[in-house]
């Protein structure tokens, strides 16, 4: 089967002359992490830089085997994902190629129930159906992860995949199923959705199941959501993750210190697309530590700049 393309024009471009070409793994359609892909190769492709390719994805593990098999020269991927692959966790393909690029900011995991449910807290969840976008998502992987920190089989929690936020909305409102595991920034186009169609209430994880967890997983770390950020009423104790930006190590190191300085001189532009990233600087976005190893040319370009 032929693989999607959307091929993005380059706004941001002069003349443009390239020698060569970049292929970037975004995400599903409906995600905000593929108008980002295809606006950051706008950025990379311009002032004569290479040709750039947004392709969309499934995300997560597909953007991966990408990279591995050099499909794609960049990819979006959460960190705890990326942290998996490269450590090579137990039943999981090792992934040698990935190589740090920058950060875009982070994802929370969000439970939400309908608002007279009887779940309570996460282990009423149990035998329960749970609406998630896309298998390999963010939320299904911190989900799984989850489960198998409690000792909980696989089947304990019903995973049911939808390929839109509009289908999982429907669902959830229409009690299909009991609730939705959702990981994404600030403003995602669900919690819009669901706070405009029917009611509902985020689940406070226990602070030690938390502190737990982080203490296992060195790619999640504790979120409080604060009061009023949603339809909650006080702050919610749950875990997170980056979204990164990696690249293939078989990039030159020339390459990526041009990338970098292309990024940086169009930050400004770039963090004015999305209100995920408006508070988000350059120099967190560069500077943020992740569980997999930087590439040498970002580590090059970060000297002089």
């Amino acid at each position: 089967m032929k693989r999607p393309v959307f091929i993005f024009l380059c706004m941001l471009c002069t003349s443009l002359q390239a020698e060569n070409s970049l292929t970037f793994g975004t995400d599903t359609i409906h995600s905000l992490y593929f108008p980002i892909g295809g606006i950051l190769c706008q950025i990379f492709s311009s002032d004569n830089g290479p040709s750039c390719q947004a392709d969309i994805t499934d995300g997560g593990d597909q953007n991966i085997e990408g990279i591995d098999s050099g499909l794609y020269d960049l990819a979006i991927i959460p960190e705890n994902i990326a942290y998996r692959r490269y450590i090579a966790q137990k039943h999981t393909p090792f992934s040698d190629n990935l190589r740090a690029f920058f950060s875009l900011g982070d994802r929370s995991l969000l439970l939400v129930v309908p608002e007279n449910s009887a779940i309570k807290s996460f282990d009423d969840l149990a035998g329960k159906k749970v609406g998630i976008l896309a298998a390999g998502t963010p939320a299904s992987e911190t989900l799984r992860e989850l489960q198998k920190f409690i000792g909980w089989a696989p089947d304990t929690l019903e995973h049911v995949i939808y390929p839109s936020h509009r289908e999982a909305m429907i669902d959830f409102c229409e009690g299909k199923v009991q609730a939705l595991a959702i990981m994404e920034g600030v403003d995602n186009p669900l919690m819009v959705l669901l706070t405009g169609a029917c009611t509902f209430r985020i689940l406070d994880l226990p602070k030690d199941l938390v502190k737990k967890l982080i203490d296992a997983r060195s790619s999640l770390y504790p979120v409080t959501i604060p009061a009023h950020a949603y339809n909650n009423k006080e702050p919610l104790q749950t875990i997170g993750t980056k979204t990164i930006v990696v690249v293939s190590k078989g990039i030159d190191a020339e390459t990526m210190k041009k990338l970098m300085k292309r990024l940086k001189k169009h930050f400004d532009y770039f963090k004015s697309i999305h209100i995920t990233l408006k508070n988000l600087t350059f120099e967190q976005a560069v500077n943020r530590q992740t569980g997999i190893p930087r590439h040498v040319g970002v580590l090059e370009a970060l000297k002089g700049l």
